[in-house]
């Protein structure tokens, strides 16, 4: 008995000393300790990047407003002082610090000399006065894009994100481990992105002149000679972050995009009857007697000059914008005809800039619509059922400085790799010839003559010559005072001579395109135009 209780006691001895043994090899290894902090890890992101969206001389239009996050330690000894550092209501701050782990907020970079606190400077990616907004549209709280440029190209964008990260070891209580290092992985700031036609500097005057004069409409700025779009702004506008606010303001609806949006015309389309009558072979000459209205069948059309305007050519037309003359005109051309030149001039046709990612068509009567002389005659000065964005009439003004090749929108330059250069451009359809370059240059002079000619026009600039057109379009809708809702256009080109944009203004809501598009246009042409003014040279002591 003794001996079985030796040799039980022996075994007993043997296989503790083995598992002691084996207990001591294992916590040495490298794998067993990597495992033991994996466990007890916690990371927080501190950034995450997003591909970048370029204006068309590759300056960036996002990610350009930088702040600071605190990476926290809850340390009792911050608890007084670490609360009033950082961008939240004290007692929210004073609750993570409670809660006992390791937390991210935005802060004052001086929180960084507080212990257990380390602070890193992060980029917004909008800023609270972010350009161009309508054009790039915005994120979601997982942060993927929703509208916009964001939309369009998030397969693009969110490969190139990246995360900035730091990583406490914790005890199994949660508690940070004491005498360990956090480990931080920061990411290189994203340089892959898309490229805009946008030029910032056009697109901030732009902005600035629509919030000062445009309480709701849109203005498009165009290089005629190849129908990219400089500038693009929608009013009111929206700020990302008070999406909540701009959603609930029926009113104003800032979130709408009014320059993809379809809006009546009104006079701005006289530039295509004109072109029409001209191309079908009626002189530049033919005249007609405005007497104050106009009578096609069953029925009148009244002018804006109630006592009428006398005998017009058509130069004197387009200066005064006789809608009788107009109506007339339209009674002498070819309808199939008329309707195709409208289409050459981009009417009634979809202008899309990436997949998913487009304009409205508006919209272009069909030649069954035009049947009658009436609704002809309604066409011929921009009303009826006819439609169209304030892309549209930048197209069609485009047409006139352009040897009366109609330019394809576009908005998108291409794609980069490296933030420097395009990599793979955008391709555009080829123009569409609207009209021979004889009537192109005839009209280039008549709308010439329109601003710079023609008393109290008020899209005349001081700095440059320019040409255009004003309209004013009634939409059929009315205000419960009983006053009929009118759009006011302003469709314009500078300098006169050898234009170099093209400016479309659309004013919700207006008096007339005269008071309220037209001084847009000259704001945004003398801000563009203004000689600088260099400061005095010193002279030599």
């Amino acid at each position: 008995m003794e001996k079985r209780l030796i040799a039980a006691f022996s075994l007993f001895t043997l296989t503790a000393f083995l598992l002691f043994f084996r207990v001591g090899i294992l916590s040495s290894e490298d794998t067993l300790a990597q495992t033991a902090h994996a466990q007890s890890s916690y990371t927080l992101t501190i950034e995450r990047t997003r591909g970048q969206i370029y204006d068309c001389r590759m300056l960036p239009l996002v990610g350009e407003e930088q702040v600071y996050t605190a990476a926290c330690l809850p340390l009792p000894e911050n608890s007084l002082s670490l609360p009033g550092l950082l961008h939240m209501e004290r007692r929210d701050a004073e609750t993570l610090l409670r809660e006992g782990k390791p937390f991210l907020a935005e802060c004052e970079p001086e929180a960084g000399e507080l212990p257990g606190v380390q602070v890193f400077p992060v980029t917004r990616r909008y800023s609270d006065s972010q350009i161009a907004q309508h054009i790039l549209g915005y994120l979601d709280s997982s942060g993927k894009g929703v509208t916009g440029v964001e939309k369009a190209f998030e397969q693009l964008l969110s490969r190139s994100s990246r995360e900035s990260t730091i990583t406490y070891w914790l005890d199994g209580r949660g508690a940070p481990l004491a005498g360990t290092e956090t480990s931080v992985s920061l990411a290189p700031a994203p340089t892959a992105g898309v490229v805009l036609t946008i030029d910032r500097r056009i697109q901030q005057v732009a902005e600035e002149v629509g919030r000062e004069l445009l309480p709701r409409g849109a203005i498009v700025v165009m290089e005629p000679s190849t129908g990219k779009i400089r500038a693009l702004a929608s009013f009111p506008e929206y700020s990302w972050s008070s999406l909540e606010q701009a959603v609930s303001d029926g009113e104003g609806q800032p979130l709408l995009n009014r320059a993809f949006l379809p809006y009546n015309v009104g006079s701005t389309f006289k530039i295509v009857t004109a072109a029409a009558a001209l191309e079908q072979g009626l002189p530049s000459s033919w005249e007609y007697t405005c007497d104050g209205y106009i009578q096609i069948v069953d029925q009148v059309f009244r002018c804006h000059d109630l006592t009428g305007h006398g005998i017009l050519d058509l130069k004197e037309a387009l200066e005064v914008s006789c809608n009788p003359y107009f109506i007339q005109m339209g009674q002498e051309l070819d309808r199939e005809k008329l309707l195709e030149t409208a289409r050459n001039f981009s009417f009634g046709k979809l202008s899309t800039f990436a997949e998913g990612f487009s304009s409205s068509r508006g919209n272009l009567p069909a030649p069954g619509e035009l049947s009658s002389p009436a609704a002809l005659g309604n066409l011929a000065f921009g009303q009826g059922t006819l439609l169209a964005t304030p892309i549209q009439i930048a197209q069609m003004v485009c047409a006139v400085v352009n040897g009366g090749e109609t330019p394809s929108a576009s908005l998108i330059e291409g794609i980069t790799e490296n933030g420097l250069l395009v990599e793979e451009r955008q391709q555009s359809p080829a123009p569409v010839r609207a009209m021979s370059p004889r009537t192109a240059r005839r009209l280039q002079e008549y709308l010439t003559s329109c601003v710079m000619e023609v008393e109290n026009q008020r899209a005349k600039p001081q700095y440059v010559t320019a040409g255009g057109k004003t309209g004013t379009a009634q939409t059929g809708r009315f205000k419960e005072d009983g006053e009929e809702l009118l759009q006011g256009w302003f469709a314009g080109f500078f300098p006169a001579e050898e234009p170099r944009y093209v400016v479309a203004v659309l004013a919700e809501d207006a008096r007339s395109g005269n008071q309220d598009a037209s001084p847009v246009f000259r704001e945004i042409a003398d801000r563009l135009s203004a000689p600088v003014v260099l400061p005095p040279l010193e002279e030599n002591p």
